[in-house]
């Protein structure tokens, strides 16, 4: 597989990483898929089956069958899920028509199991930010930009010096919003899929590449606002071209509860992706620990 910003997360970066851990308490990030409700897009939810087997020697044993599309819950978006949409490339110039999407995949997700996501993470939590600082609080269900200056400005307030290597986790909001919603509001809300995030744009372009991330990950269906208006989706410019993984759905409210606690927004993160070869998307299984 091709170089991609995974490959600044070097022994030397997973070695200062494991360093952030100050007080041994861990988060699982990954939103539980009873929560999930009707995924959108029309994509399939999780099919669960119990399977009550009892061998011919007598013995009680249960098995348990589960399937699901890798993008209806919490989520790492791999280099085959989004192309470049002018060129009709993804990451490293493969073609639809290429191997990019056979079993044989040059970028499918089994490659990032080697030796899995791991790093420091750092959370910027944009409504603590903005009730800290005397400003409204914007539904995150309503588009709204969050800016270079913004993500710099939250980083200054939590105290958040930036490193090469970072995965860079942002919360809207979104997530805490929608478990606080009954489904039918839910729909008419998200009918429109207006939702606040990384505001798009050359500026944050320069912004994510200059501060060599190694991820980008947030609490709702995409790290971005939607929707655009006058620039591309960062999702086909940090997948196709960035080769940046873009994490989706993240349960951070317990998280940012503790790091507030604790004054500390820098944690060792640990991601193992599901060893599919040729996978697309996959669970990402990533614990936090402070």
């Amino acid at each position: 597989m091709a170089s991609t910003a995974l490959n600044h997360l070097t022994p030397e970066r997973r070695l200062l990483a494991a360093q952030e851990v100050k007080y041994g308490e861990s988060f699982q990030l990954d939103w539980p898929f009873h929560k999930i409700g009707t995924p959108a897009f029309g994509r399939n939810g999780l099919k669960h089956t119990l399977i009550k087997f009892q061998p011919k020697n007598g013995q009680l044993v249960h098995d348990d069958e589960v399937s699901f599309n890798t993008q209806a819950g919490s989520q790492w978006d791999g280099f085959m899920h989004q192309g470049d949409q002018r060129s009709g490339a993804y990451y490293n110039g493969l073609k639809h028509s290429d191997t990019v999407c056979t079993e044989e995949g040059a970028h499918s997700v089994h490659y990032w199991c080697e030796s899995g996501i791991v790093g420091r993470g750092v959370l910027l939590d944009w409504p603590r930010w903005l009730r800290e600082t005397g400003k409204e609080v914007p539904s995150a269900v309503t588009r709204q930009e969050i800016s270079v200056e913004d993500m710099k400005s939250i980083a200054a307030h939590q105290g958040v010096e930036f490193r090469h290597g970072d995965v860079l986790v942002l919360r809207v909001g979104f997530l805490e919003w929608y478990e606080a919603t009954a489904e039918a509001e839910r729909d008419k809300q998200l009918a429109g899929l207006q939702l606040a995030g990384a505001k798009q744009g050359e500026e944050m372009q320069r912004w994510i590449w200059d501060s060599r991330f190694a991820a980008v990950a947030a609490d709702s269906f995409g790290f971005e606002c939607n929707p655009p208006i006058g620039a591309e989706l960062l999702h086909h410019w940090l997948i196709p071209h960035a080769g940046v993984p873009i994490g989706e759905l993240w349960h951070l409210d317990k998280l940012a509860d503790a790091c507030a606690r604790l004054k500390k927004w820098s944690f060792l993160l640990a991601s193992a992706p599901l060893n599919v070869k040729g996978g697309v998307a996959s669970t990402p299984n990533v614990i936090a620990l402070l």
